[in-house]
């Protein structure tokens, strides 16, 4: 079986699994997979056992994927600890195109990050903030920095370049409730 089908059947029951990935930055992802296309995966991460926000991956940096004794005992801590409950999500976004998934993500959740992640070394670029414009192949895009500081102008990022979106995570929420300022420029459709 390929690695897309088997992915997909672990989608249809939201099964735990390890991807392990060919980028130096994130080589292993643990967590839930909940739907795959051709293109993209949708994950809903954990770090040990705190669940961790979604992360969506492009199927080709994936390498492989474990659903053996490990994952197996650990989905079954996971359920018992109730953390499996509401894994799901609501609409899920297409997953046909990165374009179209960052598309949806941002009309449903309106903030996200960003990763932009090399193909040799542990270097990513990271943004934290929300889409101003989507183009064919590039997103605009405004972010904060460490300090919690808008950006006077957005970025412009290559969807190609585009490794990882993540949402819904822990450390997207907090650090966007205590952000000092509003943005200087509002998300698209705002």
């Amino acid at each position: 079986m390929d690695l897309f089908h088997e992915l997909a059947l672990y989608a249809t029951e939201a099964r735990f699994v390890r991807l392990h990935r060919d980028r130096p930055s994130q080589e292993r992802t643990n967590g839930c997979i909940l739907a795959a296309s051709p293109e993209l995966v949708l994950v809903h991460e954990f770090n040990d056992f705190a669940p961790d926000g979604y992360r969506l991956l492009r199927l080709r940096d994936i390498e492989a994927v474990d659903r053996e004794h490990h994952e197996i005992l650990w989905e079954s801590i996971l359920r018992d600890e109730g953390l499996l409950v509401g894994v799901d999500i609501e609409p899920l976004p297409r997953l046909d195109s990165m374009r179209n998934a960052i598309a949806d993500l941002h009309a449903t959740y309106g903030r996200m990050i960003i990763v932009c992640e090399d193909d040799d070394e542990d270097v990513e670029d990271f943004f934290i903030g929300h889409v101003v414009e989507i183009g064919a192949d590039v997103i605009t895009f405004l972010h904060f920095d460490a300090d919690g500081a808008w950006e006077t102008e957005p970025h412009e990022i290559l969807i190609e370049e585009i490794t990882k979106v993540q949402f819904r995570v822990p450390y997207l929420e907090i650090f966007w409730r205590h952000l000092r300022d509003e943005p200087p420029i509002p998300p698209l459709g705002g």
